[in-house]
């Protein structure tokens, strides 16, 4: 068998550089989806290329999908669950809607 410290690990900042990354586009993903900033306003705020912005927000919002879609946003099942949503859009007058 083999010894617990022949198995390759990463160093210690290598993982610390990789938490600040992805935190550091998480921040950016969620500036864009709670603003409605510009991916362009975000290109020049972060001095970041515009098709690395462009490319993180999709990553990122890719990964939120994967990972919470089924936990948190079950699609309705049921005509009547359908109509149930359709009902919360109207209250805050919006007729005719029915997505999630």
């Amino acid at each position: 068998h083999r010894d617990l410290h022949s198995f390759p690990t990463r160093r210690s900042s290598d993982l610390h550089q990789h938490n600040h990354k992805s935190i550091f586009k998480f921040m950016i993903t969620l500036r864009y989806l709670a603003t409605g900033q510009s991916m362009t306003s975000l290109h020049y705020e972060w001095n970041i290329s515009l098709a690395s912005i462009f490319q993180i927000i999709v990553d990122v919002c890719e990964a939120i999908n994967t990972n919470l879609m089924a936990v948190w946003l079950e699609a309705p099942s049921s005509p009547q669950q359908w109509l149930r949503v359709a009902e919360g859009f109207e209250k805050w007058n919006y007729p005719n809607c029915i997505g999630m």
